[in-house]
């Protein structure tokens, strides 16, 4: 289910498909494509049968995959930017990252700890807000900023003051909005006490680390993160030039449409949950953001690096919750996955690595709801054990 509120990011629907890596059409489904089953000889094989493949049988417009094997960046492009156009993507063409965009408000989080001046994971998330901002408590239970990047602050996934609007959901919700609701809101149960995805909690989050630093949350993430790593093409607000590099936006079809290709989709202005998940990126930029998380030594990561990527928090026994980041934990085959993935109203992403590896994935489209996206990243990864061949 991909419905538009509930459509930013990483969501509880996709933790099946993505442990399982099963992907591909319903049996019986019209216009069936099977997907390849000789095992790849290479890489190149491996991310045409995972990723190539979603667009040939239609579930995806286009994407740009670069996929980073022991230090070493190979990149793939498929489909069309925008359907018809006969134009591929390449590794400057801009995509909405939807909720990786919380791993970088969480990184930010993670390198106000090291500054050592006073916040902690426990420090309660009220006092860092702009004035007259409530938050709400459970008892003497306050929300911290590490139950908000970690999905544990009893906060819902959206506030329901939010009136959606058909094509652009987030643009219209207000400060005064949010103060109306959070003055309101009645915390279910205590802070801390079990994880519940929340895009409100994590813009509530970048909210305060901005107010604290006494700049725009876009100031503080180009400060302190993306201009550090060189990230100079990711940004919250396009340019006209960099706005006409965008991947056109599309949506899935449901299983009764799946012989047609994705329809339309639309852009969306994130607003106040642009921490959540406002960010615009490239493949060339989000190589560069993946490189600094897998070997954070020597970048703006190093400091934020020993808290960033630590489980805190078990959602079951196989998925776990450090801060902004999700853990598919260790088994006898793979060590730790730390990942991410997002979707907005025309666009799914991913990104992930093996833990303490230089091996990992970026994988963009621009075609939101379909469920297989985060299955073939997944399966590119784990697949690159089992290459006869490394690249």
């Amino acid at each position: 289910m991909r419905q538009n509120m509930q459509q930013l990011g990483y969501g509880i629907r996709f933790i099946i498909a993505a442990l399982a890596l099963t992907s591909g059409l319903l049996a019986g489904a019209c216009c069936e494509l099977p997907r390849p089953d000789t095992p790849p000889a290479n890489l190149d094989e491996l991310v045409a049968q995972q990723v190539g493949y979603l667009v040939d049988a239609r579930k995806i417009t286009g994407a740009a995959v670069g996929v980073v094997v022991d230090g070493e960046t190979h990149t793939y492009f498929f489909g069309e930017t925008k359907l018809d156009s006969g134009i591929r993507p390449d590794a400057n063409t801009y995509y909405e990252i939807g909720s990786i965009t919380k791993t970088m408000t969480s990184a930010l989080l993670a390198m106000a700890l090291a500054e050592e001046d006073g916040l902690i994971l426990e420090s309660p998330v009220e006092p860092l807000m702009p004035a007259g901002i409530p938050v709400p408590a459970s008892g003497d239970r306050l929300i911290t900023v590490g139950d908000l990047a970690s999905h544990v602050s009893s906060l819902p996934r959206l506030p329901d003051n939010l009136q959606l609007r058909p094509h652009d959901p987030y643009a219209d919700y207000t400060l005064n909005d949010l103060r109306q609701f959070l003055a309101s809101y009645t915390l279910p149960v205590a802070p801390g006490t079990r994880y519940e995805y929340s895009n409100l909690g994590a813009s509530i989050l970048g909210m305060a680390l901005a107010n604290r630093a006494g700049v725009t949350y876009a100031a503080l993430l180009n400060d302190r993160l993306l201009g550090p790593l060189g990230m100079s093409e990711t940004v919250l607000e396009f340019t006209d030039a960099q706005r006409a590099r965008l991947a056109a936006p599309y949506q899935a079809r449901l299983i009764e449409d799946v012989c047609l290709p994705p329809r339309r989709g639309d852009n969306w202005d994130l607003g106040l949950f642009a921490p959540a998940g406002g960010v615009k990126s490239t493949l060339n930029d989000m190589l560069k953001y993946l490189a600094a998380n897998m070997t954070p030594e020597g970048t703006a990561l190093e400091s934020a690096a020993p808290v960033l990527y630590e489980h805190r928090v078990a959602v079951n026994a196989e998925l776990g919750v450090a801060l902004g980041w999700h853990i598919i934990n260790a088994t006898d085959d793979f060590p730790d996955i730390v990942w991410h993935n997002g979707g907005t109203g025309g666009y799914n992403t991913f990104t992930g690595f093996f833990r303490g590896t230089r091996t990992g994935i970026v994988l963009l489209t621009n075609t939101a709801g379909s469920p297989d996206t985060d299955g073939a990243a997944l399966g590119v990864l784990r697949g690159i054990k089992s290459l006869p061949t490394q690249p």
